[in-house]
């Protein structure tokens, strides 16, 4: 994935975001390319090539805990119930879980915290500001990117444009705005 970031423009990488996915490849796009996104964002930051990759790594592996909900709840075609949403808010801590003893704690903390909001208003932890990793903020911006493009979660799919606008309204609820300003 790092050598395709230096290999193809950017507006390739994010052509090919757009494509429509089968049901059954939807998270390991998802994965892919909140990599390749988290990569993009790593470059923008001027980080060093290790760090790129450890960006990309943490995008590639962020929501491996959804592989421990239910199908029935990963492919449900409407809107989640109460119950239902509450398992699934439990993969960000399946994915922690799955990673401990095999990855760092910056790669752990993105696929843990990718859905904290700078309020704290977030989840699984609630927790706030500076509490945020790095790893875990450009995380959460790759996310709902790429979740809104590719209507995933049982949502429809919306324009890049209009993505990235409502990127910059939660700049303003819990992400990181000036990784968002830089994002857009």
């Amino acid at each position: 994935i790092a050598d395709k970031l230096t290999e193809l423009d950017i507006v390739t990488i994010f052509g090919c975001m757009d494509d429509p996915r089968p049901p059954e490849e939807q998270l390991q796009r998802h994965s892919l390319n909140v990599a390749f996104l988290n990569g993009i964002q790593a470059r923008w930051l001027d980080m060093e090539p290790e760090e790129v990759k450890k960006f990309i790594l943490a995008g590639l592996l962020h929501d491996i805990g959804m592989t421990m909900i239910p199908e029935e709840i990963l492919n449900e075609p409407h809107k989640l119930t109460e119950n239902e949403t509450e398992v699934m808010q439990m993969h960000p801590i399946y994915s922690d879980r799955l990673l401990i003893n095999q990855f760092d704690d910056e790669i752990r903390s993105a696929a843990r915290h990718h859905h904290e909001k700078l309020g704290g208003n977030g989840y699984p932890d609630g927790i706030a500001e500076e509490d945020i990793s790095l790893y875990a903020r450009v995380t959460a911006i790759s996310d709902i990117y790429d979740t809104e493009v590719a209507a995933i979660c049982n949502k429809g799919s919306k324009l890049p444009l209009d993505v990235l606008n409502i990127l910059y309204q939660e700049a303003s609820g819990g992400l990181d705005k000036r990784l968002v300003m830089d994002f857009i």
